[in-house]
């Protein structure tokens, strides 16, 4: 099996490593900083959110499944992970910008796409560790807390398949 940290992390690195161009200029990090959360802390890794970076990728594992291989799980549970990315382009004042860019700015929607592209992959190879992008949908997020305007996020929702848990020996599990 494969830790969901390592899988986290994985994706992390994917996404460090994502670069846009702007119109006319040379390539960039998209991403100012890239968090690791869990669904437990949505509220505060928003409240980050609207204070960080200008581009920021939170990475939030969501849950997951187990499905049994070969004929009553004789094989094993093979495991997917449900994970969420959420990208956000601080362009405050502006909606149509912090969604669909700028010159200078990718955008929210424009980042999320790049993630898409980046993630459509093998994360891992051994064991062998795929993600593939099954949705995206939008977020506006305000801190209630200040009179600042609030941020827009474009959410990549991922799917992870990888990771069998194979059945212990008659043998061994006897023991």
């Amino acid at each position: 099996m494969i830790p969901t940290l390592q899988i986290l992390n994985a994706i992390k690195e994917r996404l460090e490593e994502v670069q846009w161009t702007p119109p006319g200029g040379s390539p960039e990090s998209a991403f100012g900083e890239v968090r690791l959360f869990d669904s437990t802390e949505l509220v505060e890794a928003f409240a980050q959110l609207i204070l960080s970076k200008s581009r920021v990728a939170l990475v939030i594992y969501t849950g997951g499944r187990w499905s049994p291989m070969g004929a009553m799980g004789s094989v094993g549970v093979r495991r997917t992970a449900d994970v969420t990315v959420v990208c956000s382009d601080r362009v405050l004042g502006n909606k149509t910008e912090a969604l669909f860019g700028s010159q200078s700015n990718p955008g929210a929607i424009a980042l999320m796409e790049l993630a898409a592209v980046a993630l459509n992959a093998r994360l891992i190879s051994d064991p062998p560790c795929d993600s593939r992008p099954t949705g995206d949908d939008m977020l506006s997020l305000k801190d209630a807390r200040t009179t600042q305007p609030g941020r827009f996020a474009a959410l990549l929702e991922l799917e992870i398949t990888g990771g069998l848990i194979p059945v212990p020996d008659q043998d061994t599990a006897a023991a």
